[in-house]
């Protein structure tokens, strides 16, 4: 049996992954990538239970799927999300 040889994917990044949004932190993203390097799907969730929905999306439509922190929760980040929501 051959194994595909993928020269811009790795095998592993081929598993769907839910994130936080890199810049609204209140969204979530369902995103997974196909063997060409593309994006097959991308998802994303807004509002009250975003992260739980978007959960249930990954695990309805994949199955299995990386859950992956996009945002290290800091004391410096906590207070500038605080900060950030007083200017807003």
């Amino acid at each position: 049996m051959r194994v595909p040889r993928y020269d811009r994917v790795m095998i592993e990044d081929l598993r769907a992954k839910v994130f936080r949004d890199r810049i609204n932190r209140d969204g979530w993203l369902v995103e997974k990538l196909d063997e060409d390097g593309g994006y097959e799907c991308v998802e994303v969730f807004a509002g009250p239970n975003a992260r739980q929905r978007a959960l249930d999306y990954a695990r309805h439509r994949f199955g299995e799927f990386d859950e992956i922190s996009t945002w290290p929760e800091t004391r410096h980040s906590l207070r500038w999300g605080r900060l950030s929501r007083l200017l807003g």
